[in-house]
């Protein structure tokens, strides 16, 4: 097992995440990562595991696709409220900041539904046994 910026990362823990990761992101490579404005392709629970699945993440100048996975999740709060509602709460979400550590991922949307010229925001702190972080 390796750590990326604090964040778990490792090929066993990306299969584990039952998708089809192309590679773990590599040691050291938090210098070069870049999650401002990434746009949200998906924000679920599965089972004990939640999944943030990213575009457009710059790693080292290059976008990528990415998923952070909390697992054996412990704690959600959503705007400082604990919450068991639906996480991805408008079809299109930005990232606005994202904080991660070895048990918690942090992270502020900005959450858009063009049809109906909405916008909001809304912070979310996920709290769990490891974070992953891998290319998918």
């Amino acid at each position: 097992m390796s750590f990326w910026g604090g964040v778990t990362s490792h090929s066993e823990g990306a299969a584990e995440m039952g998708g089809n990761c192309a590679e773990t992101v590599s040691d050291g490579a938090a210098a070069g990562i870049s999650f401002h404005e990434s746009t949200v392709s998906a924000f679920i629970r599965r089972g004990p595991y939640i999944d943030l699945c990213l575009d457009d993440v710059l790693i080292n100048g290059v976008r990528a696709r990415v998923k952070l996975s909390v697992s054996s999740v412990s704690s959600i709060l959503v705007d400082g409220e604990p919450n068991d509602g639906e996480l991805m709460v408008a079809p299109d979400g930005e990232i606005l900041m994202l904080e991660l550590s070895k048990h918690c991922l942090a992270v502020v949307v900005e959450w858009n539904c063009f049809s109906s010229s909405i916008s909001f925001t809304r912070s979310y702190k996920i709290e769990g046994e490891d974070v992953l972080i891998a290319k998918i």
